[in-house]
Order: C-alpha cells, then structure tokens, then sequence
C-alpha cells in the first residue's frame, strides 16, 4: 500500500538530473539549516504544517519525502494518503544521506 526507496535509489534518481519529482523534508527548519539536499526538486515542509501547506504539493510528479531516520516521513505519508496523496517514503533518512 505505501512506497518506500533506499537513499542509495534516492540519491541515483537525484543525480539524473532530467527526473523530474518533488522531495518533502518533513524536519524542523533547524534540522533542515544544519543539513539538507541541495536541489531545487527539495523543499523543507516541516511535519507539523505539512497538511497546511498541502496546496505546495503536486499530484502530477513523484513526491518523496524524507525525515532524519523515516518516523516523521511515514507518519507523513500516511497523513497525505488519507487525503489522496500518494508518496514514497525515503527508507533510512537524512541519516543515510
């Protein structure tokens, strides 16, 4: 039911640079300004105003999402699914970066 990737798969995807797709950082903005992908397909959404801002997230382009260690990343795609928005969950985090 939820898709996941590999950050090795991840990072593969991320080097062609004609993919296109969004990636979600679901950290706080602290954890984001410490470390974070630099590429403008990478945005930080923080997990607490992720269905806030849910108009900031398309639905015709893969989304990934990522955390620090995938908690908050699962939790995430679970809150966008109950609004039908499928995604896939980065396996691992920020940690495996």
């Amino acid at each position: 039911m939820f898709q996941s990737i590999t950050m090795v798969d991840f990072k593969k995807l991320l080097s062609d640079k004609s993919q296109k797709f969004l990636m979600i950082d679901v950290r706080t903005k602290e954890e984001w300004n410490n470390k974070h992908i630099n590429d403008t397909r990478v945005i930080n959404i923080e997990l607490n105003t992720l269905l806030k801002d849910i108009s900031k997230i398309p639905t015709d382009i893969p989304v990934y999402l990522v955390c620090e260690s995938s908690q908050r990343s699962g939790y995430a795609q679970m809150m966008l699914f109950t609004k039908g928005i499928k995604t896939i969950n980065i396996k691992g985090g920020m940690s495996n970066y």
